[in-house]
């Protein structure tokens, strides 16, 4: 009999990036005070389910996301930057509203065409694509 392996992929609660509109790839901002309800409900969510490992990338809103699954289950985190965010380069930190009119044509790739897009070629994702 094979046996199966399940991988549950859970995204970081809200974070102060995602509230304050801008582009937080590699900006290591916190969860909010919502962010935290949201991972308290997750971790609830996975209270009966079998968990054998948590991988989070070192990112705080991650790692804070994370930590509340880890305590539910009471497993230690590992730590890998391979699950970090697309790193944003010029994008870090802008208000997602400024973005197009900066970086058109990046924005539209990154709207409609995202495996094309050139300005996050130095991510973890993009190595990623390239195997």
């Amino acid at each position: 009999m094979a046996i199966k392996t399940r991988i549950i992929f859970v995204r970081h609660a809200e974070a102060e990036g995602n509230l304050n509109r801008v582009f937080h790839g590699w900006t290591d901002s916190s969860i909010t005070e919502r962010g935290h309800l949201q991972a308290q409900r997750v971790a609830e969510r996975l209270k009966d389910v079998e968990v054998d490992v948590i991988y989070s990338s070192s990112l705080k809103r991650t790692l804070q996301t994370a930590q509340y699954i880890a305590d539910v289950k009471n497993l230690p985190i590992i730590r890998t930057d391979k699950l970090k965010e697309i790193n944003g380069g010029e994008w870090e930190n802008r208000e997602w509203e400024e973005l197009p009119n900066l970086w058109p044509e990046e924005y539209d790739s990154w709207e409609n065409r995202l495996m094309n897009i050139k300005c996050l070629a130095e991510s973890p994702w993009w190595n990623f694509r390239k195997g």
